[in-house]
Formats: C-alpha cells, structure tokens, sequence
C-alpha cells in the first residue's frame, strides 16, 4: 500500500481525520476529509477507503499504521489539545488525602509528563519507523508558509462559530490558546527529529 500519512497534496481524494475541528484544515489544502475513529485508521489506509490520515506520530505504531504506511510528511500546522475534568459532586466527596494526590498529580505536572512522554515516544518511534525503511519529508519553511495562508480562514470560522452559539470569550480562548501554543513549544523536545 503506498498511502501517505499527514500528507495532504491535493491529488488526495478520501483524508482520513480523527478530530472535527481539522475538517476545515484538510478541506482547505485540497483533500476530501473522512472523520473516523482512531482505532479504525489502519483498515481504512490498508483497504483503500482513505488515501492518507492527519496524526500525530505518537499512536502510529500502537494503532498499526505503520504497517500500512511507509511515507509520511511533518507538517506541524495543528495542534489537538486534551483535557480532563472531574464532577464537582464527586470531587466534593472524597477525602482531603485523595485531593491532595490529584492536586500533586494533576495541572501542569501531569501536562509536562504527559508532553515530555508524548515528544519521546514521537522521537523513538520515528527512529523505529526510519529503521524500518519508512521515508519522512519535512515541509519545508516556504512550503509550511503556503499551507498555513491556505489553512488561516479556518481559525476565523471557527471564532465565528463560538461567537454565534454564545461564547463570548472565544477570542481570548483562542488567543491564549495560540500564545501558550508557542510558549510551551519553545520549552519541548518536540516529536520528530531528523
């Protein structure tokens, strides 16, 4: 199978994707998106019913796309953040010594292991891959710049759709979003190395 993953050139018809929100995105730059589950990527690309996929590194191996894709292109126009919340009630009902081990666990610390966790796996499984015969192609500055002028629209309609449902603060959601984006980005290893 010669499928590509996060390659999105426009002779793509069918783009595999896992989080709503990068519809837009692959639509803009050319492709036909296809949301799906992440346990389902590998028989879509191995089947043909996807031509290539928008991932991270870091669950390829674990979701066995590596056995179907050997070319995969580094764009790093998105990220998809995660969170985790717990219901005031129950977080109400538990003991002061439970508490506090969330509390010592949770927030930044458990972001930062998470992020540091998350960049190594990235690292040793791109070497994994590259042992494997895998080919990998960086976009390059120019290139990167072409796509994220293609992809800008997508931020605003999305504004435009938090404005519309209410959310009053979407702007300056987004516009922290953006900010911690690039300040923390500073302070990783980052996934993929060359």
């Amino acid at each position: 199978m010669n499928s590509h993953v996060c390659q999105l050139y426009h002779n793509f018809g069918l783009t595999l994707i896992r989080n709503p929100q990068e519809n837009g995105m692959v639509k803009a730059l050319g492709a036909n998106p296809v949301e799906g589950k992440p346990m389902d990527t590998y028989l879509a690309l191995e089947r043909g019913l996807a031509d290539g996929v928008v991932c991270p590194i870091a669950p390829m191996r674990s979701f066995k796309i590596t056995d179907a894709t050997k070319y995969h292109t580094i764009i790093n126009l998105m990220v998809a953040g995660f969170w985790a919340g717990m219901n005031p009630g129950k977080w109400n009902s538990l003991s002061p010594d439970l508490k506090k081990i969330l509390e010592d666990t949770t927030g930044d610390k458990m972001a930062q292991i998470s992020g540091k966790t998350l960049d190594e796996g990235s690292i040793n499984d791109a070497k994994w891959m590259k042992d494997q015969g895998h080919s990998f192609y960086v976009l390059p500055a120019n290139e990167k710049n072409r796509w994220r002028e293609r992809v800008e629209n997508v931020d605003d309609e999305w504004l435009k759709k938090m404005e519309t449902k209410g959310y009053k603060t979407a702007k300056k959601v987004y516009e922290t979003t953006v900010s911690l984006g690039k300040e923390y980005s500073a302070k990783t290893a980052g996934g993929f190395k060359e």
